[in-house]
C-alpha cells in the first residue's frame, strides 16, 4: 500500500500526462510489441490517479499497486527526475515551485520503494 497526499497525486498525474507521448515512444523502442502492454499499465495507473484526484476530498489516499505497477512507476520516476532537472536547468534554472514538484516526485519514489521492499 502506498499512501499519497493530494499534492503528490496531482504532481505525478501532471507529469505522467505531459510525458505520455515520450513514454510511448520509449516503450516501443525498448520493448517492441510488448511496449503496448507497458503503455496500457502506464495508462491504467494514470487513470487511477486521475479518477481519484477528480473525486477525492481527502488529504491522503491509499493505493494498492501490484509489483508490475510499482516497478513501472519506479522506473518512470527514476528516468524522469534527471530529465526534468536537465530541462529546467537548460531553460534558466529551477524555481522554488519546480523544486517542490521534484521533491514530491522523490517522496513518491521513496514510498514506492518502501512498499516494494515490504512486499518482496
Amino acid at each position: 500500500m502506498v499512501s499519497l497526499k493530494t499534492k503528490e497525486e496531482a504532481t505525478i498525474l501532471f507529469h505522467m500526462s505531459i510525458m505520455r507521448k515520450s513514454v510511448k515512444k520509449g516503450f516501443k523502442k525498448t520493448y517492441g510489441k510488448e511496449g503496448k502492454q507497458h503503455l496500457k499499465t502506464f495508462d491504467d495507473i494514470h487513470s487511477t490517479f486521475k479518477s481519484q484526484v477528480e473525486i477525492d476530498g481527502l488529504e491522503q489516499t491509499e493505493y494498492y499497486f501490484d509489483q508490475e505497477e510499482i516497478v513501472l512507476l519506479l522506473n518512470f520516476i527514476d528516468w524522469y527526475i534527471p530529465e526534468l532537472e536537465k530541462s529546467l536547468k537548460a531553460s534558466g534554472g529551477v524555481s522554488e515551485e519546480d523544486q517542490q514538484q521534484i521533491t514530491a516526485l522523490m517522496d513518491i519514489y521513496n514510498k514506492l520503494v518502501q512498499d516494494k521492499e515490504e512486499n518482496d
